[in-house]
C-alpha cells in the first residue's frame, strides 16, 4: 500500500506547475518592489527639488 503511494505519480504534473507558479509569482513581486525602490530613490531629488 505506501509502496503504490510512491510510485503513484497521477497529480505530480499540476502540483508542479502550482509550485512553478508560486514561484514566478514570487519572483514577481519581489522584481516589482525592487523596481519600486529604485524609481523611488532615482525620482527623490526631483520631488525634494520642487518642494
Amino acid at each position: 500500500m505506501i509502496g503504490n503511494f510512491f510510485r503513484d505519480e497521477t497529480g505530480a504534473t499540476p502540483i508542479e506547475y502550482g509550485a512553478i507558479g508560486a514561484l514566478l509569482s514570487i519572483a514577481v513581486v519581489t522584481g516589482a518592489h525592487m523596481i519600486g525602490i529604485s524609481v523611488g530613490n532615482f525620482l527623490a531629488p526631483i520631488k525634494f527639488a520642487l518642494n
